[in-house]
């Protein structure tokens, strides 16, 4: 088990083996046009945000609280969600007038919480090269 440590928030993850999905990967390319649309809908800083946000929360949201948060105009919340809601991202639900967004997996997070490591990472190797 591997273990990332991003400020305050520790997250865990798990050998993945029994994730593999049971069709060949090398010839069904279907499956990566699948992963790429899921990552090109993560390809907005303000998704990131909203993704970071509700990650964070652990707890569904309601988008009115998170309009504030993103500082955006509701017609560009409301194409957001909807975007992410397409392809699996998030949930969303109603609550008398308001609506609810929550992570549609919790590995959602971790895997934004993996890409911070990786640039994180990545940021102090260029450091180093610029000091030498």
């Amino acid at each position: 088990m591997l273990v990332f440590i991003l400020g305050k928030t520790h997250m865990r993850f798990n050998d993945c083996k029994h994730l593999k999905p049971q069709i060949k990967m090398k010839t069904d390319l279907s499956v990566y046009e699948i992963q790429a649309t899921f990552c090109r809908a993560m390809g907005h800083p303000v998704r990131l945000r909203m993704l970071h946000l509700l990650n964070e929360a652990g707890e569904p949201l309601a988008s009115s609280s998170m309009l504030e948060d993103l500082g955006i105009a509701k017609p560009a919340m409301s194409q957001h969600i909807s975007k992410m809601v397409s392809v699996g991202l998030i949930r969303t639900s109603r609550r008398g007038r308001f609506t609810y967004i929550q992570l549609a997996h919790p590995e959602i997070g971790q895997a934004c919480g993996l890409v911070g490591c990786a640039l994180s990472r990545h940021a102090k190797e260029q450091a180093r090269v610029f000091e030498s």
